[in-house]
């Protein structure tokens, strides 16, 4: 990809053999085509949310009596969690091959470096850490169709009806993968200069993931969806005190990353559960970078975010949730549970509170 970058204007690449890791589960290229498997119309039956106008979301009358901060901060909050799926458009190219998707995730990226050459720098990834987690850019790319993909019921397509010349388990969205990844990049480019300069040495996260083991968890359950345990008690969070906010933030986009590269999280997605008994933990962090933090993880990441729970929250938390709630489109507000207490109807409803770890059940 640098290469390409240096020749863009004198050169034409056949992205297919520029790949860099040999992948065997069907992302590599041999026949590459501009022909989409799924028109316009069909889009509703397949995505359903992801197409629907941003203006069916609900008003909340009490945001009228904020003041211009409090009503700047909502709006934020707003911007970032509306971003949780993207949105599927009707020109988009859609197709159940991944080999064809990963070419043409490619092609989308050397259009981008012809026509925007301001920009050409973003796509290089220079502050992106898959390299710390033995991943190349064939993986970061897959990663994005990963989360651009939705299984497909046959019967809602009528795939005899619109002449479909097989019946596809997944369609990949791969403009809209596209335009998640192009996010990723700008973020990297911008955002990135401020919390990840210097350089993020790989020896001192992993050192600090050791302790800070309680505060955050990982585990899947039995159908592969990755459980991110957040535990912001003062006993978990107790070896942060002596990080300064911006050494915090640097650890968060680490553990993002984790998440990004974890493969069982980007097939089946994942979800967040974090245990809010306070919220000075972030008060440090400067506003901005906690947003870039946000922006990251629910806007311009790959990782597939199900479901948001909170437990044990703390009434600021359990006050915010209400507030933002009534602003925010039913889709996204109906995966995020809140809860005072310790959110065991919750998690079994989810099906996850025999994941729960043991330090949750003190």
């Amino acid at each position: 990809l640098t290469e390409c970058i240096k020749f863009i204007t004198n050169t034409e690449v056949n992205w297919t053999f520029m790949h860099l890791s040999n992948n065997d589960d069907g992302w590599l290229c041999e026949s590459p085509s501009d022909v989409s498997d799924i028109l316009g119309e069909n889009l509703e039956a397949i995505y359903g949310s992801r197409i629907r106008a941003e203006s069916r979301k609900r008003n909340n009358p009490e945001r009228t009596n904020l003041q211009p901060r409090q009503e700047h901060f909502y709006r934020k909050c707003e911007t970032i969690l509306k971003s949780l799926d993207g949105r599927v458009r009707k020109n988009d190219f859609i197709t159940h091959d991944k080999s064809v998707a990963l070419d043409h995730l490619y092609g989308m990226v050397l259009q981008s470096l012809r026509t925007d050459t301001k920009m050409n720098k973003k796509w290089e990834f220079n502050r992106s850490l898959h390299l710390h987690f033995e991943k190349t850019f064939d993986d970061i790319f897959i990663a994005f169709l990963h989360w651009a993909t939705v299984p497909v019921d046959s019967s809602a397509l009528h795939a005899d009806d619109i002449g479909l010349p097989l019946v596809f388990p997944y369609l990949i969205n791969v403009t809209m993968a596209f335009r998640r990844l192009e996010m990723y990049a700008n973020w990297l480019h911008e955002d990135g200069q401020h919390i990840l300069e210097p350089p993020i040495d790989p020896h001192v996260m992993r050192k600090t993931e050791k302790s800070l083991k309680r505060h955050i968890q990982f585990n899947h359950d039995d159908h592969h969806q990755l459980l991110w345990w957040t535990d912001c008690t003062p006993d978990a969070t107790s070896e942060l005190t002596n990080f300064s906010p911006m050494e915090k933030a640097r650890f968060y986009v680490w553990v993002l990353h984790s998440v990004m590269f974890d493969k069982k999280a980007q097939v089946n997605g994942s979800v967040l559960i974090t245990r809010q008994t306070q919220v000075h933990h972030f008060s440090r962090i400067p506003f901005q970078v906690l947003f870039s933090i946000g922006r990251l993880c629910f806007t311009c990441s790959s990782m597939r975010v199900k479901h948001i729970v909170s437990i044990e929250s703390s009434p600021l938390i359990m006050f915010f949730f209400w507030f933002l709630s009534p602003s925010l489109e039913k889709i996204i507000d109906d995966r995020i549970h809140r809860t005072s207490g310790k959110g065991e109807t919750i998690l079994r409803k989810l099906g996850i509170y025999g994941y729960m770890p043991l330090s949750y059940r003190s």
